[in-house]
């Protein structure tokens, strides 16, 4: 819980920042259709980066992140 999770578009920009809540559950926004990069971090443990692809910007996409052995975060979007 409380990692910062970011997403990057193809080009290597930010389109969105969140700290996820307690629970681990956040959400971020698609600018466009396309591929990105979800990566999140947490004091301590080491960085996670997965590619999410967006058919639409009214997509909801779910994707579960495991950052070290037990703290795990949610996303929907």
């Amino acid at each position: 819980p409380r990692a910062t999770v970011t997403l990057i578009d193809h080009r290597g920009r930010q389109s969105g920042i969140v700290v996820a809540d307690g629970a681990g559950a956040f959400a971020l926004a698609a600018r466009s259709a396309g591929t990105y990069i979800l990566a999140a971090t947490a004091p301590g443990l080491p960085p996670l980066a997965t590619h999410v692809a967006y058919t639409s910007v009214d997509e909801q996409v779910t994707v579960d992140l495991r950052l070290g052995a037990d703290v795990r975060e949610n996303a929907t979007r």
